[in-house]
């Protein structure tokens, strides 16, 4: 992943604060109230992104060192703006991460 170097406005009209793109994916980073929203995308549109993807995405962004997590919302919920995946990347260790250290 490369920073475009541009910045992206989300579909709530949010103004990134980082953006890359590789050859098969595209990602943008937005402030969400105390996370970082890391958008991520296949560049075809197409479905299928791996956990592995994910992670690797993640840290190419800048954000390797951060947990993240992924979440499905209740379906009254879901706001559904195309084939994107969303991961809330936070500043703090979560509770919930299985240390592998530990």
């Amino acid at each position: 992943m490369r920073p475009t170097g541009v910045l992206w406005t989300s579909y709530f009209k949010e103004p990134s604060v980082g953006a890359w793109e590789s050859d098969e994916f595209g990602a943008a980073a937005f402030k969400d109230g105390e996370a970082i929203r890391l958008d991520v995308f296949r560049k075809d549109m197409k479905d299928g992104i791996t956990w592995d993807q994910l992670q690797a995405i993640k840290r190419a962004c800048g954000f390797g060192d951060r947990d993240a997590v992924e979440f499905f919302p209740a379906d009254g919920d879901v706001i559904n703006t195309g084939n994107y995946r969303h991961l809330y990347i936070f500043n703090e260790k979560l509770p919930l991460v299985r240390r592998g250290n530990q």
